[in-house]
């Protein structure tokens, strides 16, 4: 346990001052020991610590609290939102709530249960990177897909690939089979070829590829695809998938489906950027003030 001398040193700028990269590299290149690395009293006595006045810490510690109770703040309504489109998806994909046509009359139609194999085709059209040295193409590996927000963070080409690829149009969806519990889905807005640890599937006749991309992140959905084989690297199993019952609505109502669910990930996906940029920012505010680069008046 480290304490805040009060005298030199205020409580809540210290526990700032350690989580800061200052500390944080100091603690990276004194920690010994491989598998559980360690520290000890004498080696954190020698750690150097940037100390302003105490009128200044209290003043830093006041606005990065600022920062600090933003980021809750955004995190909060985070999670109210996906709570929400959660709760959404269990009424619209299951039929339990019904939307409105373009005439505003309520759809009233049954729903039927179909295979997901009905739905879906599995694309198989593989790509060779070896064979087809002069033809590179945009590839998206397991790692590139985020889990749970459904957007790429990254992507590579074929260029150094060197593994066989599974090839996608635009409007395919992507599903990380390897360990499904991950939930590693992208609806592609482009061409290219993926790691075949990435599940294609591309949409039958009357069948919104939109409504699918929502279905696929269900609950349910993502618990039949756990029924996977291998204990080890778990893969989700084509031969259970295919056959997993999903309630499907006529085409225009999948597509009303798909907007408001959509229009729901919208949202979510501001509240995530808004929360990176907040930590960005407290991040770079940290590296200047908690080093003297940037001053604070003192009033």
């Amino acid at each position: 346990m480290l304490d805040a001398e009060k005298s030199e040193l205020l409580p809540d700028f210290f526990y700032a001052l350690c989580r800061s990269y200052i500390i944080q590299k100091q603690i990276a290149a004194a920690s010994f020991g491989s598998a559980q690395p360690q520290l000890t009293v004498e080696i954190i006595k020698k750690f150097k610590l940037p100390i302003p006045p105490l009128s200044e810490q209290k003043k830093i510690a006041q606005i990065l609290s600022i920062w600090d109770k933003a980021i809750i703040t955004t995190e909060q309504l985070l999670a109210n939102s996906q709570q929400q489109k959660k709760a959404l998806m269990q009424q619209l994909l299951t039929g339990k709530k019904r939307l409105l046509d373009e005439n505003g009359v309520r759809f009233s139609g049954e729903w039927r249960k179909l295979p997901f194999s009905d739905l879906v085709s599995l694309v198989k059209t593989k790509f060779d990177p070896k064979t087809n040295t002069d033809d590179v193409r945009e590839c998206i590996e397991l790692e590139h897909i985020t889990q749970v927000s459904s957007s790429l963070c990254g992507s590579t080409n074929t260029t150094d690939a060197v593994s066989t690829k599974t090839a996608f149009e635009k409007g395919d969806v992507l599903f990380g089979k390897l360990r499904p519990y991950l939930r590693k889905y992208w609806k592609a807005d482009r061409q290219g070829v993926c790691s075949t640890e990435i599940w294609v599937f591309r949409t039958k006749a009357k069948v919104a590829a939109d409504y699918i991309f929502q279905v696929v992140q269900l609950g349910s959905f993502i618990e039949v695809s756990n029924k996977s084989s291998g204990t080890h690297m778990p893969r989700a199993d084509w031969n259970v998938v295919k056959d997993f019952l999903i309630p499907t609505p006529p085409l225009e109502e999948q597509q009303k489906i798909a907007a408001v669910l959509s229009t729901a990930d919208q949202e979510t996906t501001a509240l995530q950027q808004k929360l990176h940029a907040l930590k960005q920012e407290k991040k770079a505010l940290m590296q200047q003030l908690l080093t003297g680069k940037r001053r604070v008046k003192i009033q």
